[in-house]
């Protein structure tokens, strides 16, 4: 709970999103099994680490993760209620 408490006030204290997430990975301080696996393969823990040490590459490649699945066409709002579409199968 404390993660998260610092999560937000770290998001927030600055007015935006930032890399805390990869700053708290390189830390060792992980939310999820999954969230240390990143730091198990090489290759994905020099990534967090970029991240975590390059707050301009870091919010370069998440806005261009944005734009590409801008690109996607995901629905929104009612169109993309996928709660509706489980009851339907």
């Amino acid at each position: 709970m404390q993660y998260y408490q610092e999560l937000l006030s770290a998001s927030f204290s600055k007015g935006g999103f930032d890399s805390h997430y990869y700053q708290a990975l390189k830390r060792g301080e992980d939310l999820l099994t999954i969230d240390q696996e990143l730091m198990l393969d090489e290759k994905k823990e020099k990534a967090v680490l970029e991240h975590a040490e390059d707050e301009k590459k870091f919010r370069f490649e998440f806005a261009s993760a944005m734009v590409k699945l801008s690109n996607l066409n995901v629905l929104v709002e009612s169109e993309g209620n996928w709660n509706d579409a489980l009851v339907m199968a």
